[in-house]
């Protein structure tokens, strides 16, 4: 119920069909920063990982998200929010990509779906702890490389950039022109 309202926003009309498939995958991107199973996540944290689908260039995106998780406004994340910044991204790509919902889209063109899903582990638990191990290590990657301490943007910017990238590539899905996407006409 709490991401019902994001779809109200559309000035395009929505077919009750595709209505309710979107609904079941926004549930379940909601449902998986429920870490606490309490209906509550980080408004923040969704933000920021909701981001991935929305226009944009990856740059504007990742700094948009950094900016959204640095609350006390230094310019500067520790090592947990680092956490939190990567794994808002990494939830969301994650679960899109794994969503039943997507698996067997028959509607008609010009829907374009993606196609993928995990094979074993696909319960949102598992999923969860997957994205917190990814997010850790990509971090503790980061930080070795970058000598620790609070992070700035800038400086996130210039290491993802000199080979950064290969201990997060999924933030290289960031640029919606990189995802596989498959048209059944």
């Amino acid at each position: 119920a709490a991401m019902e309202g994001v779809l109200t926003l559309s000035k395009t009309p929505t077919k009750p069909e595709t209505k309710k498939e979107l609904m079941e995958l926004l549930s379940t991107v909601f449902t998986t920063f429920d870490v606490n199973k309490r209906d509550q996540a980080s408004a923040l944290e969704v933000a920021a990982g909701i981001t991935v689908l929305c226009n944009g260039r990856k740059s504007d995106k990742l700094e948009l998200a950094f900016d959204l998780i640095d609350v006390n406004n230094d310019g500067k994340l520790n090592n947990t929010d680092m956490i939190m910044y990567l794994k808002s991204f990494l939830t969301v790509l994650v679960r899109v990509t794994t969503s039943p919902t997507l698996e067997d889209d028959h509607r008609e063109p010009p829907i374009i779906q993606m196609r993928g899903s995990a094979k074993h582990g696909q319960d949102t638990a598992s999923i969860q702890n997957v994205i917190e191990a990814g997010s850790q290590f990509a971090v503790k990657v980061a930080s070795d490389k970058m000598k620790g301490g609070p992070i700035d943007f800038d400086k996130f910017a210039q290491y993802y950039t000199a080979g950064g990238f290969q201990s997060m590539p999924w933030l290289e899905l960031l640029d919606l022109n990189k995802w596989l996407l498959v048209r059944n006409i």
